[in-house]
């Protein structure tokens, strides 16, 4: 019966079978582009190019240095920064730019490369658990029916589509046993790591425990090697070594406007980008004229880090209840928020509190997944077969202290969606 299996699914034509989904990721692609365009009409001239100046959360200055000056920084009142923003995100832009600049050519061929990778773990699975062709589809459709996921993985101005992709395949890469495994695992870490910064946990965790769980040290040594580039082009450029944490929430400026009695009264529904607060970074010398300015001097990167750190931890250590509300405030928004967040907050008029209907599924399904993989785990632990149960567990824990620390809105929840998905889709197949 299992060569049966094996031989109906082989029999599949992986070109047709491809074309057809490179023909969905064309429409879809172009779907996206014909909205986008007309929430986001500054990011393109008359001609159709991308504005790459415009791009925003920080990036559009930093990748219009990549492409213009072949420099990696962003200049910021008189002052280049280096950090404030990891280089993945902007290098794909930057690569993708040598073959287009025309945005909707920039969106099909990033569509085309990440829904591929897609495209073919979820294929190399399927053929190693001798899924049959309707099972492989099911497993690729998680990916695409929800429609808030779809608008976030389809996205390209902010770097959470690369985690809401490389997250869930990595955890198929985990739980099966293709070739060269370690090796994916270890470079998707790599990537992950030099993406966001609240990957920080989750790439030396999970690289951690698969040394001392399976004895297999190349994902660990590709984290490694991550940190040890990013921190010598760090200390290259700025004098001192960053490393994950020297550059999370407490350093930023994100974490002060969190405390905004704004932000706090319409948090999830705002975004903490769009507060506005007075920005130390035009502190560059003492002949500023902003009153504001008299007690501080900003003279590089650091001196603005550590200017935002010493005012959120006093602001912490006056107000150490805080911390226990607003961690109690980030779960709830995790678990059960179904209300359109990160809205751009207007002083005038309070945000619109609308029901994301996709969101419900997301978070009903996430919250069933857990319980089944802690019940699953539980009644298995003297057997030992949770791995499935384990690394889904374990992704979902290492994944949660940036939130908890900083902020977290449903759009970052979008990789846990999917891998909360894929488990329970797993855990139905293993139960036939």
């Amino acid at each position: 019966m299992l060569n049966t299996k094996l031989d109906n699914f082989r029999k599949i034509n992986l070109v047709f079978l491809y074309t057809l989904f490179l023909s969905f990721v064309l429409l879809l692609s172009f779907l996206f582009y014909e909205k986008f365009i007309i929430i986001h009409p500054e990011l393109i001239d008359i001609d159709g190019n991308l504005i790459y100046k415009n791009l925003p959360f920080e990036y559009g200055k930093l990748i219009e240095n990549i492409i213009k000056n072949n420099e990696y920084f962003s200049k910021i009142s008189n002052i280049n920064f280096y950090l404030n923003r990891l280089p993945v995100f902007p290098f794909i832009i930057y690569l993708v730019n040598l073959f287009s600049t025309k945005l909707l050519s920039i969106i099909i061929i990033k569509n085309i490369i990440f829904f591929s990778i897609i495209f073919f773990i979820c294929f190399s699975f399927a053929k190693e658990k001798s899924y049959k062709i309707k099972s492989f589809l099911l497993l690729l459709v998680i990916f695409f029916y929800n429609p808030f996921n779809l608008k976030i993985i389809t996205n390209f101005v902010y770097a959470d589509y690369i985690v809401s992709i490389l997250l869930p395949a990595l955890f198929i890469i985990i739980i099966s046993n293709i070739k060269k495994k370690y090796f994916y695992i270890g470079l998707i870490l790599f990537i992950l790591y030099l993406t966001k910064s609240n990957m920080f946990f989750l790439s030396f965790g999970l690289s951690f425990f698969i040394f001392i769980y399976e004895k297999k040290i190349s994902p660990l040594l590709f984290v490694l090697v991550a940190v040890i580039l990013w921190g010598s082009f760090g200390f290259i450029k700025t004098g001192k070594f960053p490393i994950g944490p020297s550059l999370l929430s407490t350093n930023t400026q994100g974490m002060a406007l969190s405390f905004n009695k704004n932000f706090r009264q319409f948090y999830p529904l705002i975004s903490v980008d769009y507060i506005k607060l007075f920005n130390v970074s035009h502190c560059t010398d003492q002949k500023t004229n902003d009153p504001r300015c008299d007690s501080i001097i900003i003279n590089n990167e650091w001196d603005y880090y550590n200017y935002y750190k010493n005012l959120n931890l006093k602001y912490l250590a006056l107000n150490k209840k805080i911390l226990l509300e607003d961690a109690l405030l980030k779960i709830k928004t995790i678990f059960f928020n179904i209300y359109k967040d990160g809205q751009v907050y207007k002083k005038e008029e309070n945000p619109e509190k609308k029901i994301i209907y996709s969101l419900i599924i997301n978070k009903a399904l996430l919250l069933i997944s857990l319980f089944v993989a802690v019940y699953f785990f539980l009644k298995n632990i003297k057997s030992g077969n949770y791995k499935l149960e384990l690394y889904f567990l374990l992704i979902f824990c290492l994944s949660m202290p940036p939130y908890i620390i900083g902020w977290v809105l449903s759009k970052h929840l979008v990789p846990l969606f999917l891998i909360s998905q894929i488990y329970l889709f797993l855990k139905l197949k293993s139960k036939k």
